[in-house]
């Protein structure tokens, strides 16, 4: 939600396994944009400037208190302004 955009609790960041499955824990129940890259630099994710350029592209997700969702994402090449 854009009113979190600032507080770095709110993000999480996971890798996927060899079968291509990820897995985030511990996130706070509301609505979500997922974004998957084929490679970021570390902290990038967090800028929201930056995030900005992907929402379209990104996968909304609701989570519920103790809920689970399956999400199948599209994954974007690595962004251009990386070094």
């Amino acid at each position: 939600e854009p009113k979190y955009r600032k507080r770095r609790s709110y993000y999480q960041r996971g890798s996927t396994d060899q079968q291509g499955h990820f897995k985030l824990r511990g996130l706070r129940p509301g609505s979500y944009t997922v974004v998957a890259w084929e490679s970021l630099e570390d902290e990038q994710y967090l800028d929201p400037e930056f995030l900005k350029k992907f929402e379209e592209q990104g996968t909304s997700v609701k989570v519920e208190k103790a809920g689970r969702q399956r999400v199948t994402l599209k994954v974007l090449p690595a962004p251009a302004d990386q070094p």
